[in-house]
């Protein structure tokens, strides 16, 4: 429920000083505020004081906080923390004329709502983003019995692999030569072969790895330079097919192998991919699932084969009254198309009779 006037956006970090330099950059001369110390703070759970490093910077309309929580009561902010030294949106605040006034109208639309000193408020619809088995758990003893059999029909094991990777230098492709191309702006593919297709998938199916992977590749940082440290760029790789649960070994064991594998996948197209790498990171279906909460490491919610996409994908509409998927899972299909996320509107809009 966002009412009023939009007027900051609030970051955790574990390194304001490195965080503020990123502001600084893309904003020269904004107003910057700082504290450090002690404020008392009100949570779910407890009252007490935090001690955090805190940033304030006005840009036009705007005022960015960047928070560093170092001790007391800083949980909301420490246990949500990234793993490195970006930012992460933490929170939004909205300025209302008339708090009380607001807090009646949260109460009339019943939104589910953490209030001071624990009190939920339960809202009439849910929409859930999450994967159709994550959102059954989530649902428990209230989960419809023919949706949930359907649910458990649909195969939701993960076959990709994602790598997070910082290179020295964008990739040079000999059929396309340069290493800042319109080619780097957009996405890239590294084919296969038919018959390597085939066996790829054959050899994931029986827990092995294929000889090649086919790969998709964005560079993110060819449009915002601070996304990496000077110099430097970053590249995303989606690539198939790999196996959920290997015969021999585990990803643990594996996963140095199947970086090379990947990397060299796409080297077979590049002349300096060996020397332009820095670091890479590989998850595997299993880290997928530990990490984003996708049951299987499957991106897509759910198999993609005919038997399962478009008019066989589940429905926005669930039979649990006020459950709404808006996933992948959903019709039309997986991948980020926006439509899954309209479908669920139009129906919460139909049934709250606010259609128009």
């Amino acid at each position: 429920m966002l009412e009023g006037q939009h007027y900051q956006n609030a970051y955790i970090t574990r390194d304001i000083e490195k965080a503020l330099e990123g502001f600084r950059a893309r904003s020269a001369g904004a107003k910057v505020m700082r504290f450090e110390g002690p404020v008392e703070v009100t949570t779910a759970k407890a009252r007490g004081t935090a001690i955090s490093k805190l940033a304030f910077i006005w840009i036009n309309n705007l005022q960015y906080e960047l928070i560093q929580p170092v001790s007391g009561l800083v949980d909301i902010y420490r246990d949500e923390l990234p793993d490195d030294d970006r930012i992460k949106l933490h929170h939004i605040c909205m300025r209302v004329p008339e708090w009380d006034d607001f807090r009646t109208r949260v109460d009339q639309k019943g939104y589910r709502v953490v209030l001071e000193g624990g009190e939920r408020i339960h809202a009439p619809v849910v929409i859930s983003n999450a994967d159709p088995r994550q959102t059954q758990k989530l649902l428990g003893a209230a989960a419809d019995p023919g949706w949930s059999a359907r649910v458990e029909e649909i195969p939701i094991e993960g076959c990709t692999v994602k790598l997070n990777v910082l290179l020295r230098e964008l990739p040079d492709f000999p059929s396309r030569p340069g290493k800042n191309e319109p080619h780097h702006y957009g996405q890239i593919n590294a084919p296969l072969t038919k018959s390597e297709w085939k066996a790829g998938f054959a050899a994931a199916r029986r827990g092995d790895l294929p000889e090649h992977l086919w790969c998709e590749v964005y560079f993110q940082s060819v449009h915002d330079a601070t996304v990496a440290p000077a110099g430097l760029h970053t590249m995303s790789v989606f690539a198939q097919y790999v196996p959920y649960k290997f015969s021999r070994g585990t990803w643990e064991e594996r996963r140095d192998e199947v970086r090379r594998l990947a990397l060299g996948s796409l080297g077979r197209f590049c002349s300096n991919m060996d020397s332009a790498v820095v670091d890479a990171q590989v998850l595997g279906p299993p880290d997928i699932e530990r990490k984003v909460g996708l049951t299987g490491g499957h991106i897509f919610q759910g198999e993609c084969l005919p038997a399962y996409m478009w008019s066989n994908r589940l429905a926005a509409r669930t039979p649990m009254k006020g459950v709404y998927l808006c996933g992948a899972c959903t019709h039309p299909g997986g991948s980020v198309i926006g439509i899954n996320g309209r479908n669920a509107a139009i129906a919460v809009l139909k049934d709250t009779g606010n259609f128009r």
